[in-house]
């Protein structure tokens, strides 16, 4: 079974680099996976939180930090060192299928640490800010999902390395996210009166 989905795994990427590149995705992509494309949304958020929530805004945002750090260090070193899948692009059978877009990165691939991370922050806001702001749930999930796209498309994961991740993501951000509802739940009636 194990050895069937690996198989799997390995022609759903391949799949992917045949048929859904072009120039323009090519050139858009990687930009997704760039961790300081993102940095106007971060600052972004964490100032709507001090701004509108005070001081649970702040506690949201260190909560919120704590998640990526907590996800972050589960997947890049405890699963990926304890599991050891090599990644695509250090695959020579697979990586002569791939249209490599970036450097190749470290030696292990299994989880996603971006698909993790991104998953985490997803996560968490969906079950606390999304209680306040219900529009912004499946957003946030969607953002998640497209950069962890992003890391099969530019060929430095598999699919089941961003389902891993995802999982993490989703186990440690919503956790935390139940813990933080439960101590410090944000309400509408929170916002300032304008």
């Amino acid at each position: 079974m194990l050895d069937y989905l690996i198989q799997l795994d390995i022609q759903l990427l391949e799949w992917v680099h045949a048929h859904m590149h072009s120039s323009w995705s090519d050139a858009i992509v990687p930009y997704l996976r760039n961790r300081f494309v993102w940095i106007p949304l971060y600052v972004f958020i964490i100032a709507f939180m001090l701004f509108n929530f005070r001081t649970k805004g702040a506690i949201w945002v260190l909560a919120l930090l704590f998640v990526v750090g907590l996800v972050d260090q589960t997947s890049s070193k405890f699963i990926k060192y304890s599991v050891k899948r090599l990644r695509p692009c250090h695959t020579e059978q697979v990586q002569e299928n791939l249209d490599m877009l970036v450097p190749c990165g470290g030696l292990y691939s299994f989880t996603s640490s971006h698909a993790a991370n991104h998953f985490g922050m997803s996560f968490f806001i969906f079950f606390t800010l999304g209680r306040v702001f219900k529009k912004i749930k499946w957003p946030v999930l969607i953002w998640a999902a497209l950069v962890s796209f992003a890391q099969v498309y530019v060929g430095v994961h598999y699919p089941l390395d961003i389902l891993g991740g995802a999982l993490v993501g989703f186990v440690i951000g919503g956790t935390l996210a139940w813990y933080f509802n439960l101590r410090w739940a944000l309400e509408k009636q929170a916002l300032p009166a304008s």
